[in-house]
């Protein structure tokens, strides 16, 4: 079953969400979009090379009915993605998260919030499981990495900075097809016949190949950004760019160049009622005064504070 709605922004651009449930059921149904209908925050990680930069997405939709076969207990069972039908582009793609919600039952018409994960995060609730069936063998990482973004479900597009050359400045070679793991370490070494191997999940494999290579991956629609913040100060600009059209089954692979995947502008974020929060920038000062009247400018005369003593001494 598909769920589908448009709106436009501020800027006329005209978006589309369609929400796919995996429910055995064909057919399409409109639905009524809230006035916020869709909300993205980007996870900025710890630092700027965490190595998974990760999203979530909030969608706001208006029903006289509780549309509950949207709701799934599993990672990617509701498919959710935002469509920018002017550009024809995937602006994010992600899966309703399996949790327990509370929806009011009180007006005709209720507000439904969707809470979504991206792709990327849906790694965490799968374990690695080998590329060659129940074989371990030995694998490059650009194996390895496209085994699990094809896990995702919904990316076409992965892009990889040539920041590594093995011959000279000018070798266009990716390093991360000649560098190659045993798919044997993503399991633990006490199995038994009683007790099975079990493996790191996608999520733990695919941070320590970003963090061994010294990359953040990040995903933005439905392509895939593995970045080098030091290649991009450097000014470089080529990457590798691998696509597929069914689920990285086949892929082909070329080079491109991206000067600038994003600029943020003044355009690029708006939003009714928004706020801005400042963080404390200077030391809090307190005054205190008293709230009782002076009635007298002059002090008490026998008053502890203003008393002073003299030492009386006898110079002959």
């Amino acid at each position: 079953m598909n769920y589908t709605g448009q709106f436009k922004n501020i800027n006329n651009t005209l978006y589309q969400i369609d929400i796919d449930v995996n429910n055995g059921i064909t057919g399409s149904t409109e639905i009524v979009l809230a006035s916020e209908p869709f909300k993205v925050d980007y996870n900025a990680g710890d630092t700027i090379y965490s190595p998974l930069k990760l999203s979530n997405a909030t969608c706001s939709i208006l029903s006289s009915s509780y549309i509950f076969d949207i709701y799934s207990s599993t990672a990617q069972g509701t498919k959710l993605t935002l469509k920018n039908i002017d550009t024809n582009s995937v602006e994010w793609v992600g899966y309703v998260t399996p949790n327990i919600y509370t929806q009011g039952f009180e007006n005709v018409i209720e507000q439904i919030d969707l809470e979504a994960i991206d792709g990327l995060s849906t790694l965490e609730n799968y374990t690695y499981s080998t590329i060659d069936l129940e074989n371990k063998n030995i694998k490059s990482l650009e194996n390895i990495l496209i085994h699990l973004i094809s896990k995702c479900n919904c990316y076409n597009h992965i892009y990889v900075n040539q920041n590594n050359s093995l011959l000279s400045s000018n070798d266009k070679t990716k390093i991360i097809d000649k560098l190659y793991i045993a798919e044997q370490n993503f399991f633990n070494d006490d199995a038994t016949e009683l007790i099975p191997a079990t493996s790191m999940t996608n999520k733990e494999v695919l941070t320590e190949m970003l963090q061994y290579l010294g990359y953040t991956l990040t995903a933005s629609g439905d392509s895939i950004y593995i970045l080098d913040y030091d290649y991009i100060k450097s000014g470089f600009t080529n990457y590798t760019v691998y696509s597929t059209l069914n689920n990285w089954v086949t892929y082909t692979t070329g080079v491109t160049t991206l000067n600038n995947i994003h600029s943020i502008t003044t355009d690029s974020y708006k939003a009714n009622g928004g706020t801005i929060e400042l963080d404390t920038t200077y030391n809090q000062i307190s005054i205190k005064t008293s709230v009782y009247q002076k009635e007298s400018l002059l002090p008490d005369f026998f008053d502890d504070k203003v008393l002073t003593n003299f030492v009386y001494s006898d110079n002959k």
